[in-house]
């Protein structure tokens, strides 16, 4: 594996982060329920951050899907709210799937931002995708309810895992200004939009189910590593600030004269919380680097989630108790990060349904696990 970086994906980093702290001072104050920041949205179009890493011919950049990991990093150290995994994941789907006459259209919009692709986290990784498919010539018809659609009313069209007649899954972009296409408000724990969406007979082009059967299996085996990665990541920037907050917090704090970072038991959590952040910073890495590469990353993306999930429990704790009372003051930033790295925590599987999944994985696939 190779982690050093060029000086264009260094750059585009850099870019990266400006983007988001100047969007994001710290010292903003903590909102209630937010939907998408539309003005940020644009910025990151314009700055080409929605298009990284898409092929050239759709308005992307073509560079290598590792690079959008560093990007969710920034996006987590200032809790960004913009769905800019959801989309690119969706993009990604539609530039393999889709045929040229959807994917053009589609691909082209969101690059610039005119138009947001989402998913619908409900059914991704589960045995019995939600909704029912029929096609018949040159229409397919979708009913169905999914939950877990992050920012679904600003989306223009979210990707779905529905069943066909046959019990074959598939892959299907729903545009929301469909008729029989409603989203119903929800909110997710970090204060963000976790809507549902609900479809009643709606009549969709065929072109529209991107992939069936076989071939929607093999995009969710893509699909899902790519999501527990980027969410990983995300995860990794979210722990990381909050770890540098509370580093600077304990060192202002003091009591008994002296400052709360010298006494033994603070140093101790936070040297534990350093750990934790580094070891899923590695595993993050190993899986986004193999995502990148075009190799199969079902085992280390598991392994980079549950990280996610350990880490951002440990350290969301940490980071809340070491700050005291005023933790879990409103008025206060890092109750947000508690709230973030709890929702990730969750998302698609916590920690124990990462593990079950990790040792059926390790039963079926009898080398991997060990280097060769």
């Amino acid at each position: 594996m190779e982690f050093s970086l060029g000086e264009d994906q260094q750059s585009i980093i850099e870019l990266s982060r400006k983007i988001f702290r100047d969007r994001y001072p710290a010292d903003r104050p903590s909102p209630a329920n937010v939907g998408l920041d539309r003005a940020t949205w644009q910025v990151l179009a314009d700055a080409g951050l929605l298009g990284l890493c898409l092929d050239e011919q759709h308005g992307g950049s073509g560079l290598e899907l590792a690079l959008l990991a560093d990007v969710l990093e920034a996006q987590g150290l200032v809790l960004a709210p913009v769905p800019l995994l959801e989309s690119s994941a969706a993009a990604q789907v539609l530039q393999r799937c889709g045929n040229a006459a959807v994917t053009g259209a589609w691909l082209a919009d969101s690059v610039s931002g005119t138009r947001i692709l989402g998913l619908a986290l409900d059914g991704l990784v589960s045995a019995d995708p939600r909704g029912q498919l029929q096609i018949q010539g040159d229409t397919a018809t979708l009913d169905g309810t999914w939950d877990h659609v992050p920012y679904g009313r600003d989306l223009d069209a979210v990707l779905v895992v529905a069943r066909t007649a046959t019990g074959e899954p598939a892959l299907v972009l729903v545009p929301t200004a469909s008729a029989g296409v409603s989203i119903d408000e929800a909110w997710g724990s970090h204060a963000l939009p976790w809507d549902q969406l609900q479809v009643k007979g709606a009549s969709l082009d065929a072109s529209l189910v991107l992939a069936r059967g076989d071939a929607a299996e093999e995009a969710l085996a893509w699909l899902v590593p790519l999501l527990l990665t980027g969410l990983s990541a995300l995860q990794l920037g979210v722990v990381s600030e909050a770890l540098e907050r509370t580093a600077r917090y304990t060192c202002e704090r003091q009591q008994f004269k002296r400052p709360i970072a010298s006494f033994q038991a603070v140093l101790h959590r936070a040297a534990d919380g350093y750990i934790d952040r580094e070891a899923l910073r590695s595993t993050v890495w190993q899986a986004a680097w193999r995502l990148g590469q075009g190799r199969d990353a079902a085992l280390q993306a598991r392994a980079a989630k549950w990280w996610a999930c350990e880490a951002g429990h440990r350290i969301g704790h940490s980071a809340q108790h070491l700050h005291g009372g005023i933790g879990s003051d409103l008025e206060y930033p890092i109750h947000r990060y508690f709230l973030w790295a709890k929702q990730i925590e969750f998302t698609l599987g916590g920690a124990s349904q990462q593990l079950a999944q990790l040792g059926n994985h390790l039963a079926t696939h009898q080398f991997e696990g060990f280097p060769l």
